[in-house]
C-alpha cells in the first residue's frame, strides 16, 4: 500500500495541469493505497473526462469503479457518476438503462435539493418524452418542473423552455409555444449560455417552417 501512496502523489507531483489525462492511473494507485475517497476523486473525473470524448466503454468502466468504492457521503459526486451512465446509456440507446440512470438521478437531486440538480435531471426527461414523441407528457412535465424550481438555474430553466416550445408547436399550439421560445431566450441570452440561445433558435427556425410560418422563420 505505502507503495501505491507514494507512486499516487508522484504522478500528482508530475502531472502539473495534467491531472485529468492521468486521473485514472491516480485513481488506481490511490485505490491500493486504500486512499477509497480520493481514489473516487479521481475515478470520476477520469470517467467525465472518457464520457466527454465519448470513450464510452472507459466511461462506464471507470463510473463503475467509483460507484463500487463510494460510501454514499458525497451525492453531489454520486449524482455526477450517474450522470456519466446515463449519458453512455443515452448515446447507445439504450433505454431500459437509461430510464433508470434518469430515476436514480432524480432521487439524488431531491435528498440534495438543488434547485439546478432538479432541473439538470428534468431536462433530461423531458427530452426523453419529446424523443419519444410523447408531446403531451413532455409539456406536463417541462411544467410542472419549472413550476416547483424557484430560480436560480436559468441555463437549465432555458433549455426546458426550448423543448416546451417544441412540444406545444407539435400539438399544434403556437400561439402558446412562442412565450416559451421568447422566455428560454430571454434567460439563455441573461445566463450568457450562446449554446443553448443557438439551439432555441434552431427549433424555432425549423419548426416554423415545417408549419409554413416562413415569415418567423427568416427571423431565426
Amino acid at each position: 500500500r505505502l507503495a501505491h501512496a507514494r507512486a499516487a502523489r508522484w504522478l500528482q507531483d508530475q502531472a502539473q495541469g495534467r491531472e485529468t489525462e492521468l486521473a485514472s492511473q491516480i485513481a488506481e494507485h490511490l485505490e491500493r493505497a486504500g486512499s477509497t475517497r480520493q481514489a473516487v476523486i479521481y475515478w470520476l473525473r477520469a470517467a467525465e473526462d472518457a464520457a466527454q470524448r465519448e470513450a464510452d466503454l472507459v466511461a462506464l468502466r471507470h463510473a463503475d469503479r467509483a460507484l463500487a468504492l463510494d460510501d454514499g457521503s458525497d451525492l453531489r459526486a454520486r449524482l455526477r457518476l450517474h450522470r456519466v451512465r446515463a449519458d453512455v446509456y443515452r448515446r447507445q440507446g439504450v433505454a431500459d438503462k437509461h430510464a433508470q440512470e434518469l430515476d436514480t438521478m432524480e432521487a439524488l437531486s431531491e435528498r440534495i435539493g438543488d434547485d439546478v440538480l432538479r432541473l439538470q435531471v428534468a431536462f433530461d426527461r423531458v427530452w426523453r418524452l419529446v424523443l419519444q414523441a410523447r408531446f403531451a407528457d413532455a409539456v406536463d412535465l417541462g411544467l410542472q418542473r419549472l413550476a416547483s424550481v424557484s430560480g436560480g438555474a436559468p441555463t437549465d430553466a432555458a433549455r426546458i423552455h426550448g423543448l416546451l416550445y417544441m412540444g406545444l408547436v407539435r400539438l399544434g399550439k403556437n400561439n402558446e409555444a412562442m412565450p416559451h421560445a421568447l422566455r428560454g431566450l430571454a434567460l439563455a441570452q441573461a445566463a450568457g449560455d450562446l449554446s443553448t440561445v443557438g439551439q432555441i433558435h434552431t427549433y424555432v427556425g425549423l419548426l416554423e417552417m415545417e408549419v409554413d410560418h416562413i415569415d418567423s422563420a427568416l427571423a431565426h
